[in-house]
Formats: structure tokens, C-alpha cells, sequence
């Protein structure tokens, strides 16, 4: 990823205004690279600087040292999802995450559809297992089907942006999302279907 102009002076004000954790938006570093957008709507959608602020996910966060002091370290044994599950812990203490439309980080996607479509299976399979070593069991047999439900939100999502450059760049990846997003989905039950058979 790469850190845009006034990413960290960003969050050092917001910390000194009293957040405990500060939010990062996402952006797309090649935008006009197909496979790039497919992913970022895919993974990310939620998380753009174009999403609403009160739809927008709060993640790739920051801590101010008294908070880390406090909850301790973020989990070893997690491949992925270390970071949701640290904000949960978070959120439980009563901490306060603050968000600013400054604070913003250039993603790297693939960049060509079968790199786009390996990466996306890998992200099925990391996501179906974190989600068991978390706890969340539901929402980890949910995963295959919710994945392909999200894909069609983001392309639904991104043909409302106001701006019409941002949205022609959103939607440039939209004939990719399905395979991607089946990939996804695949990695998950790949890892559902794995990890049932070997317990």
C-alpha cells in the first residue's frame, strides 16, 4: 500500500484530539487497471473515500500506545483477520475510533485477471479460517453465499457514485467481479469442505 499525502499528520491530529484509534479510506493505486478495480469493489467497497460516511467501514486503524498498554498484543495465530479482531476488542472497552477523509491509503491489487482470481480464492480460504479461529462459526458457513451477495451490492453500489470519473473508474472492473467474487466464494467452501473432512 502506498500512504497519500497527510496520512499520518492526519492521524496524529485526530490521536490528539482524544481517539484511541484512527480509520484509514482506501483508494485504488491503479484505477484504471481492470483486475485492480474488480478487487477493490470486491474487497474493499466499504472502506472507499466515495462510501458514505455512515456506511463506511472502520478499519486499517491506528492506536493511540495507552490503548495497546491496555488490551495487550494483536493475536500470533491469526493468518488474517488479527486486525478485526483486535477492534472488537476495542469497541468493548467503550474506545473512541475516529475517522478523517485525509487519512487515506493507495491499495495495490492484482493487476491481471488470473493474479486477480488466485488472490481472490487464497482471501476465501484465510477469511473461512479466521472466521473458525475467531469464533464466528456461523458467519463462516455463511461466507460462500454472502460473498457473492456482496459482490452484487458493490457493483450496485459503485453505479450510484455521484462523481461520474470515480464511478466510470469503479465500474471499468465490473465484468471481472463475478469470477473473482466465485473464487472467493470457492476458497471459502474449499476450506469449509478441508477443514470438516480433516476434523
Amino acid at each position: 500500500c502506498l500512504a497519500l499525502p497527510g496520512w499520518v499528520a492526519g492521524r496524529l491530529r485526530a490521536h490528539a484530539d482524544g481517539a484511541d484509534a484512527v480509520a484509514s479510506l482506501l483508494c485504488n493505486a491503479d484505477p484504471d487497471n481492470r483486475s485492480a478495480a474488480a478487487s477493490a469493489l470486491l474487497l474493499h467497497r466499504k472502506r472507499m473515500r466515495h462510501t458514505p460516511p455512515g456506511d463506511r467501514l472502520q478499519a486499517g486503524l491506528s492506536y493511540d500506545r495507552r490503548v495497546l498498554e491496555r488490551l495487550g498484543t494483536f493475536r500470533e495465530d491469526l493468518r488474517a483477520g488479527e486486525d478485526s479482531d483486535y477492534k472488537q476488542r476495542l469497541l468493548a472497552v467503550g474506545a473512541r475510533i475516529a475517522e478523517r477523509d485525509d487519512v487515506v491509503t493507495a491499495h495495490r491489487y492484482p493487476g491481471a485477471p488470473l493474479e486477480l482470481v488466485r488472490d481472490q480464492w487464497r482471501r476465501g480460504v484465510r477469511q473461512a479460517r479466521a472466521r473458525a479461529a475467531v469464533g464466528l462459526h456461523e458467519r463462516r458457513r455463511r461466507l460462500p453465499y454472502d460473498t457473492l451477495r456482496s459482490a452484487w451490492r458493490a457493483v450496485r453500489g459503485a453505479a450510484r457514485v455521484p462523481d461520474p470519473e470515480e464511478r466510470r473508474r469503479l465500474l471499468h472492473g465490473w465484468p471481472l467481479v463475478p469470477v473473482a467474487a466465485l473464487a472467493y466464494a470457492c476458497g471459502a467452501l474449499a476450506a469449509l469442505v478441508g477443514d470438516a473432512a480433516r476434523g
